[in-house]
C-alpha cells in the first residue's frame, strides 16, 4: 500500500461541498486532501435541477464564485410563486438578510467551474481518481484506504476526515453514521428548452397550485430548465409515455410558460425515488456536508445551497482550531449545533411538504393568499422560500397578524 503522507483534513467528494469546503479550510491555512473517485475534471452530476436558492448567495461571494458564474454565462434569479390565489411576485423591497438573488447554472458548466477553482487553491492537494473503502482511527489520526484503478491501494492519514459525497455516502457508511430516510409523494421530470417566452427572464418561476407542482428557471447558454414534480399517484401515466405526460402537465397549470415556439433541447430525464435523507453532521473526527448530511426533496431546491453553505459552516468552525492546533472535537461539536439551528425547521416543513396532501394546514393557506395581496407578506414569504431567513423568523404573530388583517379587508369590501 503506498501511503501518501498527512493532512489535517482529508474530504472525500469533489462535487459542490466538497471543493467548497476544501477551498476553505485551505484559506485558513489547512494542509487539505480532496479525494474524488472520478478522475475527469470535467466530471459533473447529471441528476440534479440545479437552482441555487437566495440563501447561498453570500457564501458563493466568499468564494469568488460569484463573478466566475455569471462569466460562465449563469443567471441571477429572484424567484416568484404561483398560488391557487395568484402571483408571490418579488416586491421592490425585499425582506431579511443577505441579496434576494440566487443563481441558475446547470452542472456541466458549474461543477468543473468549482472543480478547478478547488485544485488550484494553495494547500488543497487533489487526489482525483481514487475512492474511499477504509476508515480506521488511532489516537489522534484518521487513516483512509483509497483504490486507485483495479487493485492499487492508497493511504491518507488526517485530523479529520469530511464525507461530501452525496446521499450514498461511504464515509458516512465506513464512520457508522445511522440513515435516516423518509418518504416522498412526489417524482420528478424535467428537460431543457430553447426559445421559452419568458415574463421576467431573471426569474425562477414555481407553480404551487395543487399537489403537483412545476418550475420554470432560465440558466445558462440560453436555456431554460423546466421541472414538473407530480404526486406518486401519476407515476403510471409518466411510465407508460413520460413525454406526453410532461407535456400534458405543463399545458394544464395555471399561467402556464408559452411555449409554442420553444424547442425541447435534451430528453425528459426523471428521478422516481427520491426519499429525505439525513444523518447525524458529525461523529469521532469526521465531519459530513452537503447531501452526505441532509439530502431533500429536491421541490424547495436547497440541495446546491446547502452544498456550499453547510461547507462553509464546517470551515468557519474547524479551520481555526486545526489551524491553531487545538483538538477537533469542540469545533465539530460547534458545526453540528449549527447545521441542526440551519436546518432542522426548514427541513421538518420539507419533509411535510414532500408527502403531497391534498389538504395543506390552514395556516399555509392563510399565508400563501396574502401573500399574494401584500407587499410586505409577499417579501416575507419569498425570503423564507429562499431560505434566506428561517422558520421562526417567518412564522412570527406579526406574519399572522398582518395576513389575517389583509384577508379580514378583502372580505370586508366582497361583502
Amino acid at each position: 500500500m503506498v501511503r501518501r503522507g498527512t493532512y489535517d483534513v482529508a474530504v472525500v467528494g469533489g462535487s459542490l461541498a466538497g471543493c467548497a469546503a476544501a477551498m476553505l479550510l485551505a484559506r485558513s491555512g489547512l494542509h487539505v486532501a480532496l479525494i474524488e473517485r472520478r478522475a475527469n475534471l470535467d466530471a459533473y452530476k447529471v441528476a440534479c435541477t440545479h437552482y441555487i436558492q437566495a440563501s447561498a448567495t453570500p457564501t458563493i461571494r466568499r468564494l469568488g464564485l460569484d463573478v466566475a458564474i455569471e462569466a460562465a454565462g449563469g443567471v441571477r434569479c429572484a424567484l416568484e410563486v404561483r398560488t391557487r390565489w395568484g402571483w408571490i411576485q418579488p416586491p421592490a423591497e425585499t425582506f431579511g438578510p443577505g441579496p434576494s438573488h440566487g443563481y441558475s447554472i446547470r452542472r456541466q458548466t458549474l461543477d468543473p467551474l468549482v472543480r478547478r477553482l478547488a485544485v488550484e487553491t494553495p494547500g488543497v492537494d487533489a487526489l482525483f481518481g481514487r475512492s474511499a473503502t477504509g476508515l480506521e482511527h488511532d489516537r489522534d489520526r484518521l487513516h483512509l484506504t483509497l483504490h486507485r484503478g483495479a487493485a492499487e491501494q492508497e493511504s491518507v492519514a488526517a485530523r479529520v476526515v469530511v464525507g461530501a459525497d452525496g446521499r450514498a455516502s461511504k464515509v458516512a457508511e465506513l464512520a457508522r453514521l445511522p440513515r435516516r430516510p423518509s418518504p416522498n409523494g412526489r417524482f420528478a421530470f424535467w428537460a431543457y428548452y430553447r426559445d421559452v417566452t419568458l415574463p421576467v427572464e431573471a426569474r425562477a418561476r414555481f407553480w404551487h397550485v395543487r399537489p403537483d407542482v412545476a418550475y420554470v428557471i432560465p440558466t445558462d447558454s440560453g436555456l431554460t430548465l423546466i421541472v414538473v414534480m407530480p404526486q406518486l399517484a401519476r407515476l403510471p401515466e409518466f411510465k407508460a409515455d413520460r413525454v406526453a405526460a410532461f407535456d400534458r402537465l405543463m399545458r394544464d397549470i395555471p399561467e402556464g410558460p408559452a411555449l409554442e415556439g420553444a424547442r425541447r433541447v435534451s430528453p425528459v430525464l426523471g428521478a422516481l425515488n427520491i426519499p429525505n435523507v439525513r444523518r447525524p453532521p458529525v461523529t469521532q473526527r469526521v465531519a459530513l456536508v452537503g447531501d452526505a448530511a441532509l439530502a431533500c426533496d429536491p421541490l424547495p431546491g436547497v440541495g446546491c445551497g446547502w452544498a456550499l453553505q453547510s461547507a462553509a459552516w464546517l470551515a468557519d468552525e474547524l479551520g481555526p482550531a486545526v489551524a491553531a492546533d487545538r483538538d477537533p472535537a469542540g469545533a465539530l461539536e460547534a458545526y453540528a449545533a449549527r447545521h441542526r439551528a440551519e436546518t432542522r425547521w426548514h427541513y421538518a416543513m420539507i419533509r411535510s411538504f414532500s408527502l403531497a396532501r391534498e389538504r395543506r394546514p390552514y395556516y399555509e393557506r392563510l399565508l400563501l393568499k396574502a401573500a399574494t395581496r401584500d407587499e410586505e407578506l409577499a417579501a416575507r414569504a419569498l425570503a423564507f422560500l429562499q431560505r434566506r431567513v428561517n422558520v421562526p423568523a417567518y412564522l412570527t404573530p406579526s406574519t399572522f397578524i398582518r395576513s389575517t388583517r389583509v384577508l379580514g379587508r378583502e372580505a370586508a369590501r366582497a361583502r
